[in-house]
């Protein structure tokens, strides 16, 4: 009686969904839930470990990463499986992790959101950094993102700045 099952094959961490909130249970690109599967799992689609859980995370899609978000310091944003020497498009939205609708699919932002387009290198990877307001400590914030030379959407993040 109560508490999480402990031992082999269990984990003790937030599985880092995009946005269970809304029932999305997909993985971000940080949860501890990739490759962390049955061993003896068949491999996921992408020929990576099988991951836990009911979706598995796409290592071959355009990847967006985020690292530091804490109020006060530079935070870096990555991008990595992305076309090479093509645009990637960021958006970021502190009102909400939608869906809104637009020409690649569904994107998880809400108005009002911000853009901004950024170019990969040879090797399909793009960099960033930015300084975060002290002020926005505690403050939820969503991103999401396009790579324009596949048309594919990068992966949905939900954070919160710390």
């Amino acid at each position: 009686m109560g508490g999480w099952p402990t031992g082999t094959g269990n984990i003790n961490a937030d599985p880092l969904y995009v946005d269970p909130v809304n029932s999305n249970l997909h993985l971000q690109s940080d949860s501890p839930c990739i490759d962390a599967g049955d061993p003896n799992s068949p491999l996921d689609p992408d020929g990576t470990l099988a991951d836990m859980g009911a979706y598995y995370y796409d290592q071959t899609s355009p990847n967006l990463s985020v690292m530091n978000l804490i109020a006060g310091q530079m935070a870096t944003v990555e991008f990595t499986n992305c076309t090479p020497n093509h645009t990637v498009f960021l958006v970021w939205s502190l009102a909400g992790g939608g869906p809104i609708n637009t020409p690649y699919g569904l994107g998880y932002v809400s108005v009002p959101y911000l853009q901004r387009p950024f170019n990969t290198d040879a090797n399909g990877l793009g960099t960033f950094s930015n300084l975060i307001p002290s002020y926005l400590s505690g403050t939820p914030i969503w991103f999401h993102g396009v790579d324009l030379g596949s048309d594919r959407m990068l992966n949905p993040l939900a954070m919160t700045i710390q």
